[in-house]
């Protein structure tokens, strides 16, 4: 009976699943790593939901104060973005990894 190898995640955008089979072809990794791996490419899908997001909508989010005044505010998608990124990163180096691969810069 063949070993049965293990999938990306169904959850997972296109880019992250072929991201993800990349990562995981280049490696030996035990299952702790794959739910790694698992992890750091959910976390790629909302870096790059939260890119796109900020890309159509700005930096910057306008609201009218009570006095009737224009007040820009941050997006709250920075922090999301933020966060994301660095559990990639995080996740990147717990794999052993030196360098991030192109497209998750």
């Amino acid at each position: 009976m063949k070993p049965t190898l293990p999938r990306p995640p169904r959850e997972l955008s296109p880019a992250a699943k072929r991201l993800w089979k990349t990562l995981y072809d280049a490696s030996v990794m035990d299952p702790q790593a794959i739910l790694l791996l698992d992890l750091m490419m959910q976390r790629w899908d909302r870096l790059q939901e939260a890119r796109a997001i900020l890309k159509r909508e700005g930096l910057q989010l306008q609201e009218m104060t009570a006095a009737g005044c224009k007040k820009f505010r941050p997006h709250p998608m920075l922090q999301v973005e933020r966060d994301a990124l660095a559990s990639v990163v995080r996740c990147f180096r717990a794999l052993g990894y030196d360098e991030l691969p192109e497209g998750i810069r």
